[in-house]
């Protein structure tokens, strides 16, 4: 897409070139030696706008490009906080299911839980890390279809 700024000067140049033209055909040249002149500015002119009009298409392809990386930075910005996020809850969980082993096993107080419920507690525990561990991997690191 064509911003408006370019679309004008685009106009212009064609607008400039038809005046050219004009001029040139205009001119007090005997009518029976062709204008050789005026058909090598006129190429000229063309070329300039065909020049000006590719410079705009590399304008545009560099802008969306540099859009299309800033996106890519602010998504690996936010996949980064939020892997930190969840790795710091596991690491708060996996600290209280060993401290809860810890009193289980010294059993101060007179603190005791069911065997059944302590390995409960480790496997659940094991399986939320081991499963969100895939799952931030898989989101941060796509592979890509073949």
């Amino acid at each position: 897409m064509v911003e408006p700024n370019d679309q004008q000067i685009i106009q212009s140049a064609q607008k400039l070139l038809s005046s050219r033209r004009e001029i040139a055909t205009a001119s007090v040249l005997p009518t029976h030696t062709p204008d050789l002149s005026f058909s090598a500015s006129s190429l000229v002119d063309e070329k300039d706008l065909e020049t000006l009009k590719k410079r705009q298409e590399i304008a545009q392809q560099d802008k969306r490009f540099e859009a299309e990386m800033e996106q890519r930075r602010i998504d690996r910005e936010l996949k980064k906080a939020i892997a930190n996020l969840v790795f710091r809850f596991l690491a708060t969980e996996t600290g209280a299911l060993f401290i809860v082993v810890l009193i289980q096993g010294f059993s101060p107080w007179g603190f005791h839980l069911e065997d059944s419920t302590i390995n409960i507690f480790l496997g659940a525990t094991l399986l939320q890390i081991s499963s969100m561990a895939v799952i931030i991997t898989r989101h941060l690191y796509p592979t890509s279809p073949a």
